[in-house]
């Protein structure tokens, strides 16, 4: 599970990265020229309006006449979702108000499937706390066979494991004060119709998580949206509308002290797969510091 902290309300159960950095740097911070990088670090000016969404198992095409505002997508069945990851959205997808599938769940089942996860991250924008919310989906998932345990909860999150025969599912349901930063689109899966965030609301999302906790799946994820050609200083521009305290140079502070060659070790990544992300880490770092600093 993953998340922005907003400005207006503050989560639960998130391992913060003390925001001690300095806001110029010196010596070895230095600001670097700007260079174009191996993994696709140079900025790619694209309009919203334009851009194309791909499912795993093939293109994505928006329908014709009678598509909603959203801009409705049809896709092939959701990537590397489970059955049961299917499951859970196939029941969820008729609570009201809608909700919009994000993170690594929208990553697999949608947009890049370049790994997998046991989460479905589910977000209800615009809302301070979430209500009835939680018993509704419950009580869904419960109807449906399946097994549901509440593992968390606060007045904005809940977690629940939901369990169906031999998989379990960690599904987590966040009341979002701020806007997205671009409208979700609506995809149909496994014939049903649900809200799904773009990838770029995906990446200004993982920017500002790098800044709350250490997790390669999140460095990794934010390397492939930007080698599928993300913006990276549109969402630096825009990353501080969903954390009030996002600055680029703390971030690329933050990023500069994760300790790649330890969580490579608990991830089990191979030694080659552990120094590209090292130089992925560095080229970020220095690709965010040029952007950050005055000309």
């Amino acid at each position: 599970m993953w998340r922005c902290r907003s400005s207006s309300s503050s989560r639960p159960f998130v391992t913060r990265t003390p925001r001690c950095a300095p806001t110029s740097w010196a010596s070895s911070c230095a600001r670097r020229s700007r260079t174009t990088f191996s993994f696709s670090l140079r900025l790619r000016k694209s309009a919203i309006s334009g851009r194309r969404f791909t499912g795993i198992s093939g293109a994505a095409q928006r329908s014709g006449p009678g598509s909603s505002r959203f801009g409705k997508l049809k896709i092939v069945p959701a990537g590397r979702l489970s059955g049961l990851q299917v499951r859970v959205l196939r029941v969820l997808a008729g609570v009201r108000p809608r909700w919009s599938l994000t993170g690594g769940g929208a990553l697999v089942g949608v947009h890049t499937g370049h790994r997998e996860t046991r989460d479905l991250d589910l977000f209800w924008r615009r809302r301070g706390e979430l209500g009835d919310l939680p018993r509704e989906v419950a009580d869904l998932l419960r109807s449906d066979g399946l097994v549901v345990e509440t593992m968390q909860r606060t007045p904005a999150f809940y977690r629940f494991g939901v369990t169906g025969g031999e998989d379990t599912v960690l599904l987590d349901l966040v009341a979002e004060p701020v806007p997205a930063v671009e409208e979700p689109r609506e995809v149909v899966v496994e014939g049903a119709t649900i809200l799904v965030d773009t990838p770029h609301e995906i990446f200004v999302s993982k920017l500002c998580t790098l800044l709350e906790r250490s997790e390669l799946r999140d460095l990794q994820d934010v390397r492939v949206l930007l080698e599928g050609g993300e913006d990276l200083e549109r969402a630096l521009r825009e990353a501080p509308s969903k954390d009030a305290g996002f600055s680029p140079l703390t971030l690329a502070w933050v990023l500069r002290q994760m300790s790649i060659s330890t969580l490579v070790r608990v991830g089990g990544l191979s030694h080659k797969e552990s120094m590209d992300l090292e130089r992925f880490r560095d080229e970020l770092v220095e690709r965010i510091t040029a952007l950050a600093s005055p000309e």
